[in-house]
């Protein structure tokens, strides 16, 4: 059984055929699809004709067969990380940029232990009721949250940084 899709056309060349930018269902498997007018897309590197957007799944608990898309091409979805969040961490590298200089901590790392050590004051801090640390005048969980993005960073780019006991240690893949 052929599999149905919500697909995006990125180009098209025949008279009367969707256009660029439209989106479409279509049905198929591997490269080869087509859609209910009979129009043939394929997916080759350098001439792909469209995007799959996502699996159309039948809902058959409704008698209307109404559709769902299914979006889990094993990516990480974006649009679901609070705006407040990302705001607070980037004043906090803001802030860094200018005490230190941008993107600092890139240069030859910095030992893991120290970020998250910063990170767990910042934490601390806020739970003792200081939402402003005085000295950044940036929220306390936004530098947590730049130490804990920083700790990451190392820890994939600067192996040599982790400076957990040997024995604690376990692999960390990003």
């Amino acid at each position: 059984m052929e599999k149905k899709y919500k697909a995006e056309v990125l180009n098209f060349g025949y008279a009367g055929g969707p256009k660029k930018g439209d989106i479409i269902e279509v049905e198929g498997h591997e490269n080869k699809y087509i859609d209910k007018d009979g129009w043939f897309y394929e997916l080759i590197s350098g001439l792909q004709q469209i995007r799959l957007l996502g699996e159309i799944l039948e809902n058959s608990k409704q008698e209307d067969l109404s559709v769902s898309i299914k979006k889990d091409n094993g990516k990480p979805d974006f649009t679901d990380v609070p705006l407040e969040a990302m705001w607070q961490m980037s004043q906090a590298f803001t802030f860094g940029q200018k005490k230190y200089e941008k993107s600092n901590f890139k240069k030859s790392g910095m030992k893991v232990s120290r970020q998250l050590a910063a990170a767990l004051r910042h934490i601390y801090q806020h739970l003792d009721g200081e939402d402003i640390d005085p000295d950044s005048q940036c929220p306390h969980l936004g530098n947590a949250m730049a130490s804990l993005a920083m700790a990451i960073y190392n820890l994939k780019h600067h192996p040599e940084m982790d400076d957990r006991f040997e024995a604690d240690k376990k692999k960390y893949e990003v």
